[in-house]
C-alpha cells in the first residue's frame, strides 16, 4: 500500500513476499500485491521472513514478538510459541529439519520442533 516502506523479502515457487511496515504481501508478478495474512500480519511491521530452501512453501514470518508459519507458500498462516516472551525476535534462521533459530537482544533461541518450544543458547 502506499506508504508502506520494504522491511523484508522473500521468494518461493508461488512468487515474493514482502514484509513492510504496514504488514505483509504478496506477488506472483511484482506489480499486482494483495495482503498475505490477517490480524496482525496484515497491519504490522513484518521482518524477518524466512523461507525453507528445501520445501519452498514452508515459510516463517515475524511480527515483534510472534512468529508466524505457512505451510501452503503464504496463503494461510499459523501462531507459534514465542521463544523469548515479550522481547521482539530481531532475526529468524532455518536449521536441517524442523530447527528454528530466533534472535534476540538477549540472545539466539532454539527450537528443535518447529517452534512448538524453545531453549535459549548458551552464551
Amino acid at each position: 500500500p502506499a506508504g508502506a516502506r520494504p522491511q523484508s523479502i522473500a521468494v518461493n515457487a508461488r512468487g515474493l513476499l514482502v514484509g513492510t511496515t504496514q504488514g505483509l504481501y504478496r506477488s506472483r508478478d511484482g506489480k499486482q500485491w494483495s495482503a498475505a495474512g490477517s490480524g496482525q500480519l496484515a497491519t504490522g511491521l513484518v521482518r524477518p521472513i524466512s523461507v525453507d530452501p528445501r520445501q519452498g512453501d514452508r515459510v516463517f514470518a515475524v511480527i515483534a514478538q510472534s512468529i508466524f508459519k505457512s505451510t501452503d507458500g503464504g496463503v494461510s498462516w499459523t501462531g507459534l510459541k514465542s521463544p523469548s516472551g515479550n522481547l521482539p525476535i530481531l532475526s529468524l534462521a532455518l536449521g536441517e529439519k524442523n530447527v528454528l533459530y530466533a534472535g534476540t537482544a538477549r540472545g539466539v533461541w532454539r527450537s528443535g520442533d518447529e517452534g512448538a518450544s524453545w531453549q535459549p543458547l548458551p552464551e
